[in-house]
């Protein structure tokens, strides 16, 4: 969830400059939201039916500093994440704003949670070269896009690969 409300706000930010009241409550809805959803989880996590021994193991509230302080973590990943693929616009010769940039990546993250099969179909794609058409219209930004990806793509191999290195012990990290 503080995922997702970062992206929000991410997003939010991207449409700053082109529309900044929708910009400003989508921000004021996401931390809002967030805040609420943190002061109320006592009361409607029954629902999700998470078996306990007792009622002393349902979640508490953090509290509105430490809610913020995840979600800011959550925005800074992202942010963190929207300005590397501004800096690989300008190495690649397709520079966009870093409003553009913080779009493209808000966008690609949300189709992540779509319930979309294989692999996203293109869906991620699709989202990151429209929203860069719209946030920067009349620029080719297909290579910005391929090279974010194969970035992306390539880090996840390697950390596969470094994983696949490291040593392992035969007992399961949980039992059933």
């Amino acid at each position: 969830m503080r995922k997702a409300i970062g992206i929000v706000v991410l997003a939010a930010i991207a449409l700053g400059p082109l529309a900044p009241s929708i910009s400003a409550a989508l921000i004021a809805a996401a931390v809002g939201g967030y805040l609420l959803i943190d002061r109320t989880v006592a009361h409607w996590v029954r629902w999700l039916r998470v078996e306990s021994e007792d009622d002393d193991a349902r979640p508490r509230p953090l509290g509105a500093r430490a809610t913020l302080a995840h979600l800011s973590l959550a925005v800074t990943q992202h942010g963190i994440e929207a300005v590397g693929v501004f800096f690989i616009g300008i190495a690649v010769g397709t520079a966009v704003a870093p409003g553009a940039a913080a779009g493209m990546v808000s966008i690609i993250e949300m189709i992540t949670y779509l319930p979309i099969p294989m692999g996203g179909a293109g869906a991620n794609h699709w989202g990151a070269t429209t929203t860069l058409q719209w946030l920067t219209p009349g620029r080719d930004t297909g290579l910005l896009v391929v090279t974010a990806h194969a970035l992306h793509v390539g880090l996840g191999a390697v950390t596969i690969g470094i994983a696949s290195l490291l040593g392992r012990d035969d007992t399961p990290s949980h039992t059933a």
